[in-house]
């Protein structure tokens, strides 16, 4: 079941494309381009919500259960193609909670991704990709974040849940402390500690704490609390930068054109008779 969780994963975000479903998402792509025209809107392979950051769970899940390396090589694919340690992170327009608030499910499953990295030994390329990453972005969270209920005008329905979404945020900053660079430890661990005990005390003030969301939020992200003293640190922290090409692109005409390309030149690659049939049998069903 976690293995085929994991591949299905893949499947629904646009890795292993059919030809039918290549041309289905370059439709997709086309209305979205003709509707966005002339706004600055970031247009990363996969989005940067908790839908990306899932995939990667699942395929680190599947990765340890099988030790077949392409899960983990999948993981990596799915980060370098959301986020760019060089991202003009503002532009994602994060703050607007209704839309952004699940990137943070993205960034903690890049900690998981760096802590499954660190356990096995292979400090590569997409580690030091991940982990730069990761620290910009924890950067940017620790000018800009905020408690969510700090600003309830903003929020459709300001309850509970959002006090529990917090917890969250503490874990992010847990991990950027853990593979901090020099001199950032104490800050991220700070900002980890400060969501974390904003979420909780805001988090009982709500008669409806132990509704099934809050509750669910709290078991997942808890573990963080007994782990804030005395965190085990990344020895690398001072390892050399790296150069990792262009940063995420802007959605205009050209970039379009060159991800309809590559996709279409991909699924040609790997497709056949019968998956094209099977993708068409469960669009007709």
């Amino acid at each position: 079941a976690v293995i085929s969780l994991a591949d299905w994963c893949l499947r629904t975000i646009g890795q292993n494309l059919s030809v039918f479903a290549s041309l289905n998402r370059a439709r997709r792509l086309l209305i979205r381009w003709r509707s966005q025209r002339g706004s600055k809107t970031v247009f990363s392979r996969y989005p940067l919500t908790r839908g990306t950051g899932n995939g990667i769970t699942a395929c680190l899940d599947a990765f340890e259960l099988t030790g077949n390396p392409e899960y983990l090589n999948n993981a990596a694919a799915l980060i370098r193609g959301t986020v760019h340690p060089d991202d003009q992170i503002d532009d994602r327009n994060l703050l607007n909670a209704e839309l952004g608030w699940s990137y943070t499910v993205f960034l903690v499953a890049v900690g998981k991704f760096l802590d499954k990295k660190l356990e096995i030994g292979s400090l590569d390329s997409d580690f030091s990709y991940a982990r730069r990453a990761l620290l910009v972005y924890a950067d940017w969270m620790a000018e800009n974040e905020y408690p969510y209920l700090e600003k309830p005008d903003i929020l459709e329905y300001p309850n509970e849940t959002w006090a529990a979404q917090d917890l969250r945020k503490a874990v992010v900053f847990y991990y950027a402390a853990r593979f901090a660079r020099s001199g950032d430890l104490s800050r991220f661990r700070e900002r980890a500690v400060y969501f974390w005990e904003a979420g909780i005390k805001e988090l009982d003030k709500w008669e409806t704490k132990g509704l099934t969301r809050p509750v669910a939020l709290v078991l997942q992200n808890a573990w963080v609390a007994s782990r804030l003293e005395d965190i085990e640190t990344f020895p690398g922290i001072d390892a050399p930068a790296e150069e990792f090409g262009s940063s995420t692109p802007y959605l205009n005409g050209s970039n379009v054109i060159r991800r309809v390309a590559g996709d279409l030149y991909r699924a040609l690659q790997n497709t056949s008779l019968q998956r094209e049939l099977a993708w068409l049998r469960a669009k007709m069903r």
